[in-house]
C-alpha cells in the first residue's frame, strides 16, 4: 500500500476534523480558505494514488490482507467524518438562505415596493416589485 495514500487519508481525517469543530461553531471564521485549500489538494493525491493504484496490473487485490483492512477503516471513518461534514455545510448553506430571504422581505417592506390595486368590480391585485439587493462581500 502506498504511504502517499494513507498520510493523504490520515491527512484530509484531521483537515476534516478541524473544519467540523469550526462548522459546528457560530459565524465566519478565517481559518475556513485554508482549511478547504487543504481539503482539495488532499483529495487531488488521493485521486492521484487511487488512480496509480488502480491502473496496476493486480491493482488493490495485490494488497496483503492487513493493508486491505487499514484502508477499509482509514476510508470508513473519512466517509463518517464526511457526512457529518456534509450536514454542516447543508445547514450553513441553509441559515444563508433564510437569511437572505429575511434581507430582501425586509428591504421590500421599508422600500414600499409593495402595492395593492383595487378592481373595478372590487377585486383586490397585489403586486411586488423585485427590489435590488447589494450585499457588501469584503471582509
Amino acid at each position: 500500500m502506498s504511504l502517499d495514500l494513507v498520510g493523504a487519508i490520515t491527512s484530509l481525517s484531521e483537515v476534516l476534523d478541524e473544519e467540523n469543530a469550526i462548522l459546528a461553531g457560530a459565524g465566519y471564521d478565517p481559518r475556513l480558505e485554508p482549511l478547504v485549500s487543504a481539503k482539495l489538494r488532499l483529495v487531488g493525491i488521493i485521486e492521484a494514488e487511487h488512480v496509480r493504484i488502480g491502473s496496476a496490473a493486480d491493482g488493490l487485490s495485490a494488497l496483503d490482507p492487513p493493508a486491505r483492512e487499514t484502508l477499509a477503516g482509514l476510508v470508513g471513518a473519512i466517509t463518517d467524518k464526511l457526512s457529518v461534514n456534509a450536514g454542516l455545510l447543508q445547514r450553513r448553506i441553509a441559515l444563508c438562505d433564510d437569511l437572505m430571504g429575511a434581507i430582501t422581505a425586509e428591504a421590500q417592506r421599508a422600500s414600499g415596493t409593495r402595492t395593492t390595486t383595487y378592481g373595478a368590480r372590487g377585486g383586490l391585485a397585489r403586486t411586488q416589485q423585485a427590489t435590488p439587493i447589494s450585499v457588501n462581500a469584503s471582509l
